[in-house]
């Protein structure tokens, strides 16, 4: 539970409270597109009384949660998600907060039982069904309920190719790892041409966009029927970067949801070898 309360704030506060006095700090669609994770704001001088709000710290290594004006921070290096002060120096690469001027009560209803508490049938089906449709329509819900959507920007199809992309990278293609000092080279290839045009548009574009997170390089570079990607860190990143391996760094940076609303509503920075945006050039 300690991992939800950032984003039980989210949703609490449009709904369960007047916010006045809206601050941001940082750009998360500029954050996603540039892969820049610095700091914009230092959290042990921020003044922010009565303030509640969520953010990222620099290098986005932890969540930020500002309750009635106090600063925690939760780590992603910390198996136990605690909730601690900013460390002196600390600073967060994106951050909203608000003081509050009225809260309101909702009464939340168990789904399970009717108003006599006699239990009653299971809600409506919600699966999808399919993990890449499943993602697909979360965009298509995000874009249908913003009435500022630019629709003629917008390219679900280019999605779909990106989702493709992303199968092909993490069930058919080949990694062989090697160790490296400070992390581990990953060579990524396919025999099947379609594989490996899904891997050269996605190794490159994800080292560029994620070098520098957590403090790693990442880099990549062509190889014969794929890309390599490496990536080096300190004397402590070293075990975690094996350990996460190819796949697991693939991950790493929360920037894939964002990334998916980028490419449906034309944002991309990638070129598509068919004319939608995304995958690069073989």
């Amino acid at each position: 539970m300690k991992h939800a309360l950032p984003t039980l704030l989210i949703f609490a506060l449009p709904g369960l409270a007047t916010a006045q006095d809206l601050t941001a700090h940082g750009n998360f669609r500029h954050m996603m597109h540039s892969g820049g994770t610095s700091g914009t704001v230092a959290l042990d001088t921020l003044d922010a009384p009565s303030a509640w709000g969520v953010g990222a710290t620099a290098g986005l290594r932890g969540e930020i949660v500002l309750r009635d004006g106090e600063v925690l921070v939760s780590r992603g290096s910390d198996p136990e998600a605690r909730l601690t002060a900013p460390e002196p120096g600390e600073e967060a690469a994106i951050l909203a907060h608000g003081t509050v001027a009225d809260w309101h009560a909702v009464p939340l209803p168990d789904p399970a039982e009717d108003d006599a508490g006699a239990m009653t049938t299971p809600a409506d089906p919600r699966e999808a069904g399919q993990s890449a449709f499943a993602a697909i329509q979360e965009i298509v819900a995000h874009l249908m309920a913003d009435p500022d959507t630019d629709w003629a920007s917008v390219d679900i199809e280019a999605l779909r190719q990106h989702l493709v992309d992303m199968d092909n990278v993490t069930l058919r293609a080949r990694v062989e790892t090697q160790p490296v000092d400070g992390g581990a080279r990953f060579v990524v290839t396919s025999d099947e041409p379609t594989v490996t045009a899904s891997i050269r548009a996605m190794v490159p574009a994800h080292a560029a966009t994620m070098d520098g997170v957590e403090g790693w390089h990442l880099s990549a570079e062509p190889a014969e029927g794929g890309a390599i990607l490496t990536a080096t860190g300190n004397d402590e990143a070293e075990p975690r970067i094996r350990g996460l391996g190819f796949i697991g760094l693939m991950t790493v940076g929360m920037h894939h949801p964002a990334h998916h609303l980028a490419i449906a509503t034309g944002q991309a920075p990638h070129a598509h070898h068919d004319g939608h945006q995304h995958r690069a050039q073989d």
